[in-house]
């Protein structure tokens, strides 16, 4: 017999990627004692709408809930931007609910159906799942289809599944279920999937742990994963030119949003076809030797008009380029670029300050051998004008680098601040504590530099730091470390 429960999680399953059902079935639930998961299913509903909202706000969060946990949890948010703060609220929110809502969620984790259920959730219900035994996910399938909208599936790369049993978790539905698939070089589960019609419900594919040219090449060759909207190729296996143009060229993935590969020996030609990917909003293009011609390429590309996130880790990009990056019209509304360990020095001041402003609110060269001069002109740049996260980490940088960075900033101190591994001493630590907008600056990496007793003494005695949550520091003398614990207290890491 249907119960009235079995009929709204029907309703939620025929139809996943529509919030409607959910939240009728938020009201079901506070009305039959459930009122954490009712809460937990409208908190990540708003969480996923602005997740596809296509912000500068998203892709810092997105950028930050990876890289620096501790700026979500300790920045106070409501002062620097409202559409981050809302995000961090609901998601600590969520975090709260979730654990009250487990058993309540019990009868969409049944146990003993041949997967592990994981603590995350999207939307309301269980997103990511282990499998553990495929013959009985094989079983139990059926079931889980009726009660579970579509959700991740990990696991698969720890499987040495048969192409026999590859077909028969496909014909259980295994694709109808996945929202998001994770696996690695199991050519039998990618022959199989691929095969199938159901792949173009599948959203997301990552993979991890061996196999990206497999992988890859499924990928390209099969228009049943025409439905991507997210793929993540993670393993340093890297794609050669042909293999990523070959992947690049296929029209059934230009409608993706995000795209993450590792390749090596790239150049302007083997990404010539991105600028078709003109619904894309994140992409990550690491370990692949792109030079200055390939930046320029990118920074040319009005089809990526709509990229909020842009990193180019580890490639071979010099100021040329990456002044093509931060002065493209197209890439105007880009909310946060990444340029870690690229030689980006010798950035041309004059083309930065001509650029009209744009959406940056992030930017990261991380051991990019910048200059002084690079620094004055980033911090003069009009389209640097309203960051909210720069980190200049390990760039070798002497203390006439921090009055640069001040006197282009002016009055426009970025929320995170990241300085670690220079050689700022006593002189960059006064003029840190100087700047009436270091008001603004809520978390400070020093960690690495030479600082001494004066350092201490200037950064304690910066009437301006009164925002401060996180300060830390390296190498300070015993006295230098009393007198900014005096000053700063727990929020101090010596």
């Amino acid at each position: 017999m249907t119960t009235e429960r079995d009929a709204l999680l029907a309703a939620i399953c025929a139809n996943p990627e529509d919030d409607t059902p959910r939240l009728v079935f938020a009201d079901w639930l506070d009305e039959h004692n459930s009122p954490a998961w009712a809460e937990l299913i409208r908190v990540e509903c708003e969480l996923a709408r602005l997740a596809d909202d296509g912000s500068a706000a998203e892709a810092i969060f997105r950028f930050l809930s990876g890289a620096d946990q501790g700026a979500i949890t300790t920045v106070e948010w409501p002062k620097v931007d409202l559409e981050i703060a809302r995000r961090v609220e609901l998601t600590l929110r969520a975090t709260r609910l979730r654990g009250k809502a487990k058993s309540q969620m019990a009868c969409v984790r049944p146990k003993q159906c041949g997967v592990k259920w994981t603590d995350s959730t999207d939307r309301g219900f269980p997103s990511r799942v282990t499998l553990e035994d495929p013959e009985h996910l094989i079983k139990a399938l059926p079931a889980l289809l009726k009660t579970n909208p579509r959700l991740s599936i990990i696991g698969l790369l720890n499987h040495r599944v048969g192409p026999e049993l590859a077909v028969q978790l496909v014909e259980a539905g295994l694709l109808r279920w996945a929202k998001e698939v994770v696996l690695s070089h199991d050519t039998n589960v990618m022959s199989a999937f691929s095969s199938s019609s159901d792949a173009k419900d599948v959203r997301m594919l990552t993979q991890n742990g061996g196999g990206q040219e497999i992988v890859r090449r499924w990928l390209a060759v099969s228009a049943n994963w025409n439905g991507l909207q997210d793929v993540a190729l993670n393993d340093s296996e890297a794609l050669d030119h042909d293999s990523a143009a070959e992947f690049l060229r296929a029209k059934h993935l230009h409608k993706l949003t995000r795209l993450i590969m590792h390749g090596r020996d790239w150049n302007q030609h083997t990404i010539s076809e991105l600028n078709n990917f003109t619904a894309l909003r994140e992409l990550s293009i690491r370990y692949c030797g792109l030079g200055d011609d390939a930046a320029i390429a990118l920074a040319n590309m009005p089809g990526l008009a709509n990229l909020r996130s842009l990193s180019l880790h580890n490639n071979r990009i010099t100021g040329r380029g990456a002044t093509a990056l931060l002065t493209s019209p197209h890439l105007a509304n880009l909310g946060f670029l990444d340029l870690e360990n690229n030689p980006v020095r010798g950035l041309d001041a004059k083309a930065l300050a001509a650029a009209p402003p744009g959406g940056l609110r992030g930017v990261g060269f991380h051991a990019c051998r910048l200059t002084i001069k690079d620094v004055a002109g980033l911090a003069a740049a009009p389209r640097l004008a309203n960051l909210m996260y720069l980190d200049l980490d390990h760039n070798n940088l002497a203390d006439s680098a921090v009055s640069g960075l001040v006197k282009g900033l002016g009055d426009r101190a970025p929320a995170i601040l990241y300085l670690m591994g220079n050689r700022f001493g006593a002189k960059a630590a006064e003029v840190l504590a100087q700047w009436p907008a270091a008001t603004g600056i809520q978390r400070l990496h020093l960690y690495g530099n030479p600082l001494d007793i004066a350092a201490a003494r200037s950064l304690a005695g910066s009437p301006h730091f009164t925002n401060l949550k996180y300060i830390s520091t390296s190498g300070v003398p015993i006295a230098g470390k009393n007198i900014l614990k005096k000053r700063f207290g727990d929020r101090v890491r010596l």
